[in-house]
């Protein structure tokens, strides 16, 4: 008999609109110590497998009509909510969920909460769980673990807080593991290092592991086994190599596609106005760390950044969290005071500029931000969402504006009565076209992206950058890419910055840049991605230790704690930009001008 089984599965969901099928699963199988990957876009069921396997899923809306979920013989839903809480959940399964910060209690420290599970689920003293956290806390691999059993989730970067997150899962035992989406919000680098940390844990502690993930290209490096997901069925399944090198089914094919990176050929640009100058750009921010007790520190977020970006162009900025992209972007838009340095739009300073040439300035560039639930008012219908523009730089009559709203609709694939709806009637993606909207009721020049695609789906990402470029060219616009997503920007920009502890260190073509990447920290970050033609985590290249403290970086090269090819100098000497071309520098010490 199988560790884990599904059976005939059907699980239903009561709507205003009827009684829904949700999941309708004939067989899944998983053999002790296996990894079996779930894949499929949003929506086609795969959190709620993970709630119905777990009986979190909440009964009414949703419907178990039938079905067997068997863990070594015994069947899950056969077991009361008091026998699940007791005897399965964290001690039997345990699950690592998508975003951290929605399951770790932002008022208790680290400690707190692992102490409070160490103590109500395998009775331990205070003594004993706060000795087994820093143990736990170890085997994830987080540095200094007393220290960071002090700090608030808040403290933590999200690779941190994910590992905080598994070793909670680890504390109690738990021989099977849902990881649903475990690396999704995070970079290439830091989602590497979890991939690579699972497939160690799952090694050593014996763990059987069902990952869910709308991303082949993960799944390629992690499981063992596939099963595609759609319509709340399992269409597809068998080894991981046979389904993505010869997948059966249309919607599999799709799939794989999505996430192979190709070559594009690069736009050419005759145009040679400059719209956007950054010169020696810096913002630090004083900070008190209570933590330590200490006061009056320099966190150096952007540290002389400079970057020239031509009317047409899009520029990527890559790097891992924390590089200072966001920084860099708001300081560029005049949201954060600049520390020194200058900016100059169309040959206007953005600091300096008076009332009306910052009113021209704010109106010719807009910002579509990373998660559109969070910057689109819920309050607000979307007709006034995407008409907040045109009131502040126009003045227009209720019908014309509204005529407006309905053709900014149309350009970015909605119909017009999406205009008398709320932001929580429409998914993800949908959202995401009523910011994208809303940035171009202004008719801007430059519109910066900040990771617009990070919280949506492989189909959704695919069509918001096809409707990206579609307007790009309609409007002629000018762009900046935020995005930790190397398979975005390369699909979209054709200048690339690369970041690392706010500089610079590779700036140039986007395509010479991908093909030949000179920066030891460039070529890392392009090592990080899983690929679908290499599969295995023996493939996946990691980037070893941590992000430097931006409070205090090391000396000379920034990098070169974390650089394989770091020599003496490199601990010493701040590397100069050295020019390799019009257009191309590096900011590294292996290179002589």
């Amino acid at each position: 008999m199988a560790f884990f089984e599904i059976r005939n599965l059907l699980v239903r969901h009561k709507t205003f609109e009827g009684i829904k099928t949700v999941l309708d699963i004939d067989n899944i199988t998983l053999e002790k110590g296996e990894t079996y990957g779930v894949v499929g876009e949003s929506g086609q069921g795969k959190t709620v497998l993970a709630l119905t396997i777990l009986k979190l899923l909440a009964c009414p809306p949703g419907i178990i009509e039938r079905g067997e979920i068997l863990l070594d013989g015994e069947n899950l839903l056969k077991k009361s909510f008091t026998q699940m809480q007791r005897q399965i959940r964290g001690r039997k399964i345990a699950m690592i969920f998508q975003d951290p910060m929605s399951c770790l209690n932002p008022v208790f420290t680290v400690g707190d909460q692992m102490r409070d599970v160490l103590h109500q689920n395998r009775g331990m003293n205070r003594k004993q769980a706060h000795e087994e956290a820093i143990r736990l806390l170890g085997e994830v691999k987080l540095a200094d673990a007393e220290n960071m059993l002090l700090k608030y989730p808040h403290q933590l970067s999200g690779g941190q807080r994910q590992r905080v997150i598994i070793a909670l899962a680890l504390a109690c035992g738990a021989e099977f593991l849902i990881a649903d989406e475990p690396t999704r919000n995070l970079d290439v680098t830091i989602q590497a290092s979890i991939l690579k940390l699972l497939k160690e844990l799952q090694s050593k502690f014996g763990i059987t592991v069902l990952f869910i993930a709308n991303n082949l290209s993960l799944v390629s490096a992690f499981c063992d086994r596939v099963g595609i997901l759609y319509n709340g069925q399992i269409i597809e399944q068998g080894k991981t190599a046979d389904i993505i090198e010869q997948p059966q089914q249309e919607y599999t094919q799709v799939l794989v596609n999505a996430v192979r990176m190709t070559a594009k050929t690069p736009d050419v640009f005759e145009n040679d106005e400059v719209i956007l100058k950054v010169d020696q750009l810096k913002k630090y921010f004083n900070i008190n760390d209570e933590l330590k007790k200490q006061r009056n520190l320099t966190l150096k977020a952007v540290d002389g950044v400079s970057f020239e970006l031509k009317k047409g162009e899009v520029l990527g900025i890559v790097g891992e969290s924390g590089c200072g992209k966001s920084t860099l972007v708001n300081t560029i838009l005049n949201l954060f005071e600049p520390t020194s340095g200058s900016v100059l739009f169309e040959g206007k300073d953005v600091f300096a500029a008076g009332q009306k040439d910052n009113t021209a300035i704010k109106k010719n560039v807009q910002i579509v931000f990373q998660d559109p639930y969070w910057s689109l008012n819920p309050r607000w219908l979307v007709k006034e969402i995407i008409a907040e523009p045109i009131d502040v730089y126009e003045h227009l009559g209720e019908q014309e504006r509204l005529t407006r709203v309905y053709k900014l609709l149309e350009m970015v694939g909605l119909p017009a009565d999406a205009a008398f709806k709320y932001p929580h009637e429409f998914s993800g993606g949908e959202r995401q076209r009523i910011a994208i909207a809303r940035s171009l009721a202004s008719n801007p020049k430059l519109v910066v992206l900040d990771e617009p695609t990070s919280s949506i789906d492989v189909f959704s990402q695919a069509q918001i950058l096809g409707l990206i470029k579609d307007l790009k060219k309609q409007f002629n616009l000018t762009n900046i890419l935020i995005s930790h997503d190397l398979g975005v920007v390369h699909e979209m920009a054709n200048k690339i910055a690369v970041m690392y502890l706010g500089k610079i260190v590779e700036f140039g073509p986007a395509d010479r840049i991908f093909n030949s990447p000179q920066h030891p920290y460039t070529r890392a970050l392009f090592n990080s991605i899983p690929k679908l033609d290499s599969m295995g985590m023996e493939n996946l290249v990691t980037l070893e230790g941590a992000i430097p403290s931006p409070i205090n970086p090391p000396s000379g090269c920034a990098f070169h704690t974390r650089c394989a090819n770091a020599c003496e100098a490199c601990s010493q000497t701040t590397p100069a930009p050295v020019w390799m071309g019009e257009d191309y520098y590096v900011s590294c010490l292996l290179y002589k001008q």
